[in-house]
């Protein structure tokens, strides 16, 4: 779980786990053929989709959601708002780098480490993990819509 102050709302892939999201709320993309999501913020209530999935291997998915200075998360700082990419490794249990998360993020971002809050993907940033790419077409207050489409790895 995200327990760290200056990141206190939990991750849509945990409130997914324990039933916070109801599985409507997270689209599962298996297509190679490229995608539009609209992503509502993680920390704002409501019914709409919180959150996209891409499952890469039995136990591996890579995450995307939508980070806003709103909730528990009203203590971001402006950088840290976007669409927030992650690796979650199922087979995996505990925390820091040898942990189940591992942030993804634009060629900008310092490390992989939770702790930096320049991961997440602004209007136009776009990377590729596992041959899939994701893209932010455009981010503001109401969230992001993302591209999500398969690659030559």
């Amino acid at each position: 779980l995200m327990l760290w102050y200056g990141v206190p709302e939990l991750t849509v892939w945990n409130r997914w786990i324990m039933g916070f999201e109801n599985d409507s709320q997270i689209n599962c993309v298996t297509s190679a053929n490229k995608s539009i999501h609209h992503i509502n913020p993680v920390a704002e209530p409501g019914t709409g989709t919180e959150g996209v999935v891409i499952p890469f291997s039995d136990n591996k998915v890579i995450v995307v959601e939508s980070r806003r200075r709103t909730g528990y998360d009203v203590m971001l700082g402006k950088e840290s708002e976007g669409a927030l990419v992650y690796a979650v490794d199922t087979s995996k249990s505990g925390n820091g780098g040898s942990g189940p998360f591992k942030a993804l993020g634009p060629k900008r971002m310092k490390s992989g480490q939770w702790i930096n809050f320049d991961a997440p993907l602004k209007a136009g940033e776009t990377l590729t993990f596992e041959g899939w790419k994701i893209t932010n077409l455009e981010s503001g207050k109401f969230g992001d819509v993302v591209a999500i489409e398969k690659v030559a790895k």
